[in-house]
């Protein structure tokens, strides 16, 4: 058994590091639990990976943005951060200062300055051992809309059943007693009760779980049958879509014979889920080199590493890269694949390599008949 999630935070905008030209800083406003857990403790940093490139004001309001950044801690174990940002208006400091500045010259010209606004970022953070993409964006979007339309549930109440929901790492049966996601005092604490299996689906769904955080929502929480086989989704198959299947087989081999693997793109879940498909198909194997699927621009050195990585990076820095010439990069937006000159790869001996790419192709023709009809 393990905590759905170890750590809820909500990181902003630091308004008292404030630059004056360029990118700011972010900051921990709330943090629960405040103390560290004995067996996961807090990871340093996460203020970097909410805002992969830089944190910045903005004139005009942003769309909000999900994503799952990881985190290695130094016993190599990995931390998901479920990150949901939207943006909130703030006063312009620059106009509040000319407001001050001017304060006995023009009031026509006051007012339009005091209406001035710049948005910065807020993030919603979950942190935890365990890897569902989808129930932490549920999760988030329903802590968002607690805070934004202002629902009857207490956001206490809220977060607490999530803190506090205890979930099997791995499939069983519902009916076997378990630790209950329960918070004392709470009202809603029942609602954490494991759901009933449907009758007659014992066998096909006794995998599935359901909770709720209180606030009327259901969601269900499939836990893997193993816990050493990954859960990859769709990962794998968007992988073979955004890039072909010789692309792909390159990536494999690369990562198998210990190569520097960097994906580019302009959406951070993108990179996330490029990085889970290629580790997915690398099983039984399991990587143990440096892996960050999204990687904060102010971390960008990392990429000079002598050691072997798979890394993704924000494509706004495409001209970092080029000067990276033993990198293999994959660019996810533009479905390309660049070796450098200096990297031979070593790909599957045939006739296992013709045989792979065969049945790749019989797959993704069958894919795309059933998508169709």
């Amino acid at each position: 058994m393990s905590r759905l999630a170890d750590y809820y935070l909500v990181v902003g905008y630091d308004l008292d590091k404030r630059a004056v030209e360029g990118e700011g800083q972010g900051r921990i406003l709330q943090r629960f639990p405040e103390k560290d857990w004995e067996d996961s403790p807090f990871p340093q940093g996460v203020e970097l990976f909410c805002q992969p490139t830089g944190w910045q004001l903005y004139t005009e309001r942003q769309p909000a943005s999900f994503f799952v950044a990881v985190l290695t801690d130094i016993n190599s174990e990995r931390h998901y951060c479920a990150c949901f940002t939207f943006w909130e208006g703030l006063d312009n400091p620059q106009l509040q200062k000319s407001e001050t500045s001017e304060a006995d010259e023009v009031e026509d010209d006051l007012s339009v300055v005091r209406a001035a606004q710049v948005f910065a970022p807020k993030s919603l953070v979950l942190v935890s051992r365990l890897d569902y993409t989808e129930v932490f964006r549920n999760c988030l979007g329903l802590i968002y809309t607690v805070h934004v339309d202002g629902l009857t549930v207490p956001m206490e109440t809220v977060v607490g059943n999530l803190l506090t929901c205890i979930i099997p790492i791995a499939g069983g049966s519902q009916t076997e007693e378990a630790p209950v996601c329960s918070l004392l005092k709470v009202p809603q604490a029942c609602d954490w009760l494991l759901a009933c299996l449907q009758p007659g689906q014992e066998e096909t769904e006794e995998s599935l779980r359901t909770i709720t955080l209180g606030a009327g929502d259901r969601q269900v929480i499939q836990t893997p049958i193993d816990d050493a086989l990954p859960v990859s989704g769709s990962t794998v198959a968007q992988l073979f879509r955004q890039l072909g299947i010789v692309n792909v087989l390159y990536l494999f081999c690369a990562a198998l014979t210990e190569h520097k693997i960097l994906f580019l793109s302009s959406s951070y879940q993108r990179l996330t889920d490029a990085c889970r498909g290629l580790l997915a198909i690398m099983f039984p194997l399991k990587y143990s080199f440096t892996y960050v699927p999204i990687l904060p621009g102010k971390l960008l050195e990392v990429l000079s590493t002598p050691t072997p990585f798979i890394i993704g990076v924000n494509s706004v820095f495409r001209l970092e890269t080029q000067e990276l010439l033993d990198v293999i990069i994959a660019d996810l937006d533009g479905g390309t694949v660049t070796i450098p000159e200096c990297v031979h790869i070593s790909l599957l001996p045939e006739p296992i390599l013709q045989q792979t790419q065969t049945v790749l192709s019989m797959v993704g023709a069958l894919n795309t008949l059933i998508t169709q009809t």
